[in-house]
């Protein structure tokens, strides 16, 4: 089996229209919705740190309330 490498695109000079950017901010809304509404059925809460056995995770907020580290 072949080595798995990631080969990203550069995006760092892209530069995208308003209206691009709105919906790519909406796109990520609603995956962020997706993946937190997947934890909460799963049992999980919001909590100070990632913890796999207590069930909490930091990022159990609305995607406005995310740092940007974890919007990328």
């Amino acid at each position: 089996m072949k080595k798995y490498e990631p080969e990203p695109i550069p995006t760092g000079g892209v530069q995208v229209s308003p209206e691009i950017l709105e919906l790519s901010e909406h796109l990520a809304r609603n995956a962020h919705d997706i993946w937190a509404r997947q934890r909460l059925a799963d049992g999980w809460n919001s909590g100070p740190g990632r913890d796999d056995a207590a069930k909490e995770h930091p990022c159990l907020v609305p995607y406005k309330d995310l740092p940007e580290s974890e919007k990328l």
